[in-house]
């Protein structure tokens, strides 16, 4: 706990400027909201998640996510221009807890919206589908680099309109660490290279997730 100034031990002083100090710590915090329900993302109703993710609110505006055609194939000589995605931050995933990502059901922390006929099974998109990107299980690996597992929950197979599970897991998340309070907003990005097509976004406060 960080004292604010100089304490003052006068009768009653302490007490208020240790609680500004809890105050300030508390809402550095503020995070995406934690799921309603109990248990995990993969073992509720479509109905009681759908009622959670309503209550969830990402920043559509044109900097803080990213749209691009995601790479098919495999490059250089095997690829091709695949579906055009968008990928867009929930507002608060940037300021989420360590403890939040670490244990129990995890947080969605971005949205990936396909506006093509063209499937992306990587993510488990669907065509004209909307996958929420949950990162859960976080695991550090040591000072700077933490490992998690993601979840891309199909908006379509959650209302049966394919067959593919709803959820599909991925345990290869690394979460890099940063500085208390990085990213400062929240965002989200896609990330190219030669072999794959990888994501990125603020995931908590000090880390992002890819």
């Amino acid at each position: 706990m960080a004292w604010i100034g100089t304490p003052n031990f006068r009768a009653g002083t302490h007490t208020v400027v240790v609680a500004v100090t809890l105050t300030i710590l508390a809402c550095g915090y503020e995070g995406t909201p934690g799921p309603t329900f109990a248990g995990q993302y993969d073992s509720v109703a479509p109905d009681t998640l759908f009622a959670y993710i309503n209550t969830l609110h990402f920043d559509s505006r044109h900097w803080a996510g990213d749209e691009q055609r995601l790479m098919v194939g495999t490059c250089p000589k095997a690829c091709t221009h695949g579906p055009l995605v968008r990928i867009e931050p929930e507002e608060k995933a940037h300021k989420n807890s360590p403890d939040s990502l670490e244990h129990g059901p995890g947080r969605i922390i971005a949205r990936m919206i396909n506006y093509d006929s063209l499937e992306y099974p990587k993510y488990n998109l669907a065509a004209y589908d909307t996958v929420y990107w949950v990162v859960r299980g976080v695991v550090p690996v040591n000072d700077s680099v933490a490992r998690g597992v993601s979840l891309y929950v199909s908006t379509k197979a959650l209302r049966g309109a394919r067959r593919a599970p709803p959820v599909k897991y991925d345990s290869t998340g690394i979460v890099e660490r940063h500085s208390y309070g990085y990213p400062k907003e929240a965002l989200a990005r896609w990330v190219w290279s030669d072999s794959d097509e990888t994501k990125w976004g603020g995931c908590q406060s000090g880390g992002c997730c890819k």
